[in-house]
């Protein structure tokens, strides 16, 4: 999965290219429909004829999920219960169902009631499952449960090939787990989407220490 975040649609534009030289297999493009660029992000996966797009932080449009379908596969979207058959019906091709284990932006939901609510109930259309998954072993036991297969980003923070810092490597690599902690909405009227992260001691705008996220 190719991450389209909110990067200039030229940069974008030459890493799915750069991407198509790296491997004959077919890749995902993540759009952010939050995201400042994700109009010309989605005119830009279209235009080149990309197999996957997967919609994030956000619904979308009816005519965006049949923009995004160039040929043959088109999105996925990663829904709460209640919008599933919604976006089912506006066209998703599959749901990626990611829990509140997840690392990053998060939902408000735990991946054992996602499962619950909607791995089990839908199968006319493929359910991927994301979030807190490490190992092989539980990638085993989500598709005896019926995935179609599963979705993980923190894990390959440690690999060779991610360009993030050593330093930040080593704070995954020696973080406890009680360290993961989901930021709360402090308030409604700040519409801030959740995010786990480690808790990690940074400066206050009075110049003293306090714990961030």
């Amino acid at each position: 999965m190719l991450a389209g975040g909110n990067a200039p649609p030229d940069i974008l534009r030459s890493q799915i290219q750069l991407t198509r030289e790296l491997t004959a297999c077919p890749f995902g493009v993540n759009v952010i429909t939050l995201a400042p660029n994700y109009p010309e992000h989605l005119k830009l996966v279209c235009d080149l004829g990309c197999e996957f797009v997967v919609f994030a932080g956000g619904i979308p449009r009816k005519m965006r999920f049949s923009r995004s379908r160039p040929a043959g596969p088109g999105p996925f979207v990663s829904p709460p219960e209640p919008l599933a058959m919604s976006l089912i019906d506006r066209g998703a091709d599959a749901l990626m169902l990611e829990g509140s284990e997840a690392g990053g932006h998060i939902g408000p939901v735990a991946l054992s009631v996602l499962i619950q609510q909607i791995l089990f109930q839908v199968d006319h259309v493929p359910v991927f499952i994301a979030g807190g998954i490490a190992t092989g072993r539980m990638m085993a036991h989500l598709l005896m449960m019926g995935a179609a297969g599963i979705q993980m980003g923190t894990r390959f923070v440690l690999s060779e090939e991610c360009a993030a810092h050593s330093n930040f490597k080593e704070a995954f690599q020696t973080g406890e787990v009680a360290d993961a902690v989901a930021t709360p909405q402090f308030d409604s009227r700040l519409p801030v989407i959740p995010v786990r992260a480690l808790k990690n001691e940074g400066p206050s705008s009075l110049g003293s220490s306090r714990w961030s996220f």
